[in-house]
């Protein structure tokens, strides 16, 4: 980790240490259970890709669960169980949250929010879910929970240009965190997250990862790898690592950058996953 003022940096092999490993015996239930709130008619794909990638990290269980239940969606990922936002027992079992993507700004999707700001699972909120609570004059979280916006929901939630966010993104990441009590990812180019105190950076990723979904692909990644016992902070850390060489990799083969889209970075999820535990070795 090499430290710049109040910026450190994470090497690749320090995260790859937090990768998850089980032992032979192990099962389903030793490697938890994702509860990922997503997706709405017309928006689907957002649960599709954040559920498939917690699976793809390890995840031993992933509900899927959203204001209705995505039965003809849910068709492309049997292995996700289903639920619907207001059911009573959503929570129970479940050892860590995503929600967000695609799930819209209801007075349902609202309810579940407030529900779960009270819990004490890790959680990760994300895109409508951020949109939300940019509207709360104080939304005071603690620091089982991580913000993963981008720089144009940052500046929703800072009420700051995001031409000023960019030009300053340790700052405005550290501004956040303290504004809502929790740790904060602003992804991008090089994703820093920052609990208001300690701020580190994540020298991964590039240009190919702008596309519709990959947010989404995240959002699951650090759900599932949360799920398993991670810290959020080692979660995020880890997650934004692999989530950002997908890309990298992507490159190496010699495709071209504008062709890579979400679905792609769980194609790659396994391989780079691979590598890094090959490289651990």
């Amino acid at each position: 980790m090499n430290k710049d003022q109040n910026l450190s940096v994470l090497s690749k092999k320090e995260v790859m240490a937090y990768l998850p490993s089980y032992p032979k015996t192990a099962n389903k239930t030793d490697r938890g259970w994702s509860l990922i709130a997503a997706g709405r008619e017309g928006m689907w794909g957002c649960g599709l890709l954040a559920c498939r990638s917690a699976y793809t990290v390890g995840s031993g269980y992933v509900t899927w669960a959203s204001v209705n239940y995505p039965y003809q969606s849910s068709l492309q990922i049997p292995e996700a169980l289903l639920a619907r936002l207001e059911d009573k027992q959503i929570f129970d079992k479940k050892t860590a949250v995503g929600a967000g993507p695609g799930l819209g700004c209801s007075k349902r999707v609202e309810s579940f929010i407030l529900k779960l700001k009270d819990l004490s699972l890790p959680a990760l909120l994300d895109a409508d879910a951020l949109t939300l609570i940019s509207q709360k004059k104080s939304f005071l979280l603690n620091k089982n929970f991580v913000l993963t916006p981008h720089t144009g929901e940052l500046s929703r939630l800072l009420n700051v240009d995001s031409k000023i966010i960019e030009k300053n993104r340790l700052e405005h990441a550290k501004a956040g965190a303290v504004k809502y009590n929790c740790w904060l990812l602003l992804k991008g180019f090089q994703p820093i997250l920052s609990n208001g105190e300690q701020n580190f950076l994540i020298p991964t990723g590039n240009s190919a990862l702008g596309k519709a979904g990959t947010g989404d692909a995240l959002t699951g990644i650090i759900t599932g790898l949360m799920a398993q016992g991670l810290s959020v902070f080692k979660a995020c850390a880890l997650g934004a690592m692999l989530h950002g060489e997908t890309s990298a990799r992507w490159l190496a083969q010699g495709k071209d950058i504008n062709s890579f889209t979400a679905s792609e970075i769980i194609n790659q999820l396994p391989f780079v996953m691979s590598d890094f535990r090959s490289d651990e070795t």
